[in-house]
């Protein structure tokens, strides 16, 4: 909480070594695979989140797992992981993990309007709006041909993405 990450990974992670089978070692895997979600180290926070078990893994960890696959570029597995608990209520940040793993999943799947729809989802929450409107118009400028880009100034009207398919 104090916001030193390397303190608290070396302390997970002894913790984990030391006590592997303790009843918190799952939610010590769920803080390790949160940090290195923190540090863009993806690979290493499915190391440990999956080795949770499957009994033991609530909608959180699946959405770190889920969040992380895409992040690494399983797109496929990431969205198996996030659609059943894409309607669960998670904290702001989790819930940006969410939105914005989906939609980059569905971007990469070339599923543009999906994706449009992620990506208006997670703008409210956004600490960095104006990447997810360059992400946006990158999409509506590559991917959308006419009738995408109608449906888009409809669906999402009132907002700066429906502006931009509208231009």
């Amino acid at each position: 909480r104090s916001g030193d990450l390397s303190q608290a990974l070396s302390r997970f992670r002894s913790f984990v070594l030391r006590h592997h089978d303790s009843p918190l070692a799952t939610e010590a895997y769920a803080y390790l695979g949160r940090i290195f979600i923190l540090q863009n180290r993806y690979a290493d926070a499915l190391l440990y989140l999956e080795r949770i078990v499957e009994i033991e893994r609530t909608a959180e960890v699946n959405l770190l797992v889920g969040y992380s696959l895409i992040m690494s570029g399983e797109n496929e597995p990431g969205l198996a992981q996030l659609q059943p608990v894409a309607n669960q209520t998670f904290s702001p940040a989790d819930q940006q993990y969410l939105f914005e793993g989906m939609a980059l999943a569905h971007d990469r799947l070339d599923e543009p309007l999906r994706s449009l729809y992620f990506y208006h989802q997670a703008l409210p929450g956004s600490s960095n709006p104006q990447i997810l409107l360059m992400t946006v118009h990158r999409i509506l400028e590559e991917k959308a041909d006419s009738a995408l880009l109608t449906e888009a100034a409809f669906m999402f009207s009132e907002s700066p993405i429906g502006q931009d398919a509208r231009l």
